[in-house]
């Protein structure tokens, strides 16, 4: 196993999980309009489905004979370009300076409880 394997394997699985990302958020945009709800619904479903997701593969990669490079691939590539904390970030400011603070709350709540739960479900599931 060299360090281009591992480059080569975080590049592929990141350059998949970040199109498909792309493709969420255009689906999401192409039936909400490209106002800003349809980016915060997308940004959640991509991270709450990335917690599954992550949870799921980390259970089914330990149980296997896995290389670095899968797991890279599916860990580090996939579901880190797949997720996205900084839009995240990015939505939670921009909520924070309207009110009610309502939708804050219940986007934090879902994204940070929603998230672990969803991850651990995953591992469960997996395990």
């Amino acid at each position: 196993m060299t360090d281009a394997s591992i480059w080569l394997a975080v590049a592929s699985g990141g350059a998949i999980g970040a199109l498909l990302r792309g493709l969420i958020y255009r689906w999401f945009i192409a039936r909400s309009g490209p106002g800003e709800l349809g980016l915060g619904r997308a940004t959640l479903l991509v991270n709450l489905a990335g917690s599954f997701l992550l949870g799921v593969l980390l259970a089914v990669l330990n149980q296997l004979a896995t290389t670095e490079p899968m797991r890279v691939f599916w860990l580090t590539g996939f579901c880190g370009s797949l997720t996205t904390f900084s839009a995240f970030c990015a939505d939670a400011i921009r909520m924070a300076g309207t009110r009610p603070r309502g939708p804050l709350i219940q986007y934090l709540v879902a994204h940070i409880v929603l998230g672990l739960v969803l991850f651990t479900v995953g591992y469960s599931v997996a395990t």
